[in-house]
């Protein structure tokens, strides 16, 4: 029982490592995939394939050789020099992300509440604080929880939408295979870090290939869902806002990098 919980746990943070905002709206679905035509959801498939094998390749690597952390996992393949280049990378898009999502937080607290967006983004850079604090196994956790919020959330808004929508829309169809490796390929620059942290959770190879497995269909159920929505909405739905839930689920997930970055330059 405790296996499977242990699993959930890090299918559920690697899910909610891979929403964002764009993802949660439904505009990197839009821009990705539904505005290349129906037969697109190939490629949505195509994107869930790699993200399961991403995860399997790092989350075996990291359970077999016993390994907590992306630097260590780094270790493994690239030397000194490649290892920084590949790190100040992740760091750089982390730090990008956090500007883009604090603005949008700002927008969130005006619309919701009329607080002045400069409150709203010192709020959200408050909470991203505290969680900085914090150590990754209590941030792996609450990265689970919210985790599995967000995916029935998205679920259960899907199935709503689809059980009463009231009109029908077809785009054209076109090639959309390098756009799906691309969507894939930019999500997975910082959920690395993310899957070496959460590695301890499991125990073998064979957790990991399952943990790995049960992404790839969550996220493809998810994709597939918000791909179905849009497909038929596509043309009628406004694109412009990003959602309360990716918000949040952004902030921690780079409050974890911060985090980890700034252990790694304690350590040196």
């Amino acid at each position: 029982m405790r296996n499977i919980r242990n699993i959930l746990s890090v299918v559920c943070g690697y899910v909610a490592a891979v929403i964002g905002a764009g993802f949660a709206s439904g505009q990197e679905i839009i821009s990705f995939f539904v505005k290349y035509g129906k037969y697109s959801i190939i490629g949505v498939l195509l994107s869930c394939i790699i993200f399961s094998v991403f995860a399997y390749a790092v989350l075996s690597v990291c359970v077999e050789k016993n390994i907590e952390t992306y630097s260590d996992y780094l270790n493994n393949f690239f030397g000194y020099n490649i290892r920084k280049i590949v790190e100040i990378i992740t760091l750089l898009f982390a730090i990008s992300t956090v500007c883009v999502m604090t603005a949008c937080a700002g927008e969130m607290f005006f619309i919701l509440f009329g607080i002045k967006k400069i409150f709203g983004a010192i709020i959200f850079n408050a909470v991203c604080g505290m969680i900085f604090f914090m150590n990754n196994k209590k941030i792996m956790g609450i990265n689970s929880i919210l985790g599995a919020i967000i995916i029935f959330g998205i679920i259960f808004c899907c199935f709503y939408i689809l059980r009463f929508r009231e009109h029908q829309v077809f785009s054209n169809e076109v090639k959309m295979t390098v756009s799906s490796i691309s969507y894939a390929g930019y999500n997975l620059i910082t959920t690395g870090a993310i899957l070496a942290g959460m590695s301890r959770f499991l125990q073998d190879r064979k957790e990991a290939a399952v943990a790995s497995v049960m992404s790839g269909v969550v996220l493809f159920v998810m994709m597939l869902l918000i791909w179905t929505v849009l497909e038929i909405y596509y043309g009628n739905a406004h694109n412009g806002s990003q959602t309360k839930q990716s918000v949040w689920g952004d902030l921690r997930n780079n409050a974890f990098l911060c985090g980890h970055y700034h252990r790694r330059i304690k350590r040196i």
